[in-house]
């Protein structure tokens, strides 16, 4: 755009055309503006929300996020909170169930190592998570094939 807003300057050769230029750019910018501000998440909470998505086998921390989109910790986790309606470790569980979703139709992953797979250290740990948001274990979720009732 500063390219394009150069030229367009630059072809004017009256006032009265820089006028009307301008006023033709500020309308042009508050609506980005406007936008902008209707977009669902901020670009701190975007990113992470991508970051999550790409590393959720990875150790993700509140603090190693934070620090990637330079934001205290505390402002971080109190913006993902109020823009995803959710607390940052609650977000990842969540991806991190619904990749595992994923594995457990796949009969050929053992059980065992789908937690480990989608990022969880503890199988039990996984479990609990699992039973809490699906409302039923691993184990029943692969047996039923997703399909639950």
């Amino acid at each position: 755009l500063n390219e394009t807003y150069f030229h367009e300057l630059s072809a004017c050769s009256a006032v009265a055309d820089m006028g009307v230029w301008l006023s033709t750019a500020a309308s042009g910018y508050a609506s980005y503006v406007q936008d902008a501000a209707a977009t669902k998440h901020s670009y701190a909470v975007s990113k992470a929300i991508n970051y999550i998505r790409q590393n959720y086998a990875s150790k993700i921390t509140l603090e190693g996020t934070a620090k990637m989109v330079y934001l205290s910790r505390s402002y971080f986790s109190k913006l993902f909170a109020e823009e995803t309606g959710t607390t940052f470790s609650n977000y990842v569980i969540q991806v991190r169930i619904e990749k595992s979703k994923q594995l457990l139709l796949d009969s050929s992953v053992k059980l065992a190592d789908v937690a480990y797979l989608v990022g969880f250290v503890d199988q039990s740990y996984f479990t609990k998570c699992f039973r809490k948001i699906v409302g039923i274990s691993p184990g029943k979720y692969r047996n039923c094939q997703g399909k639950l009732e």
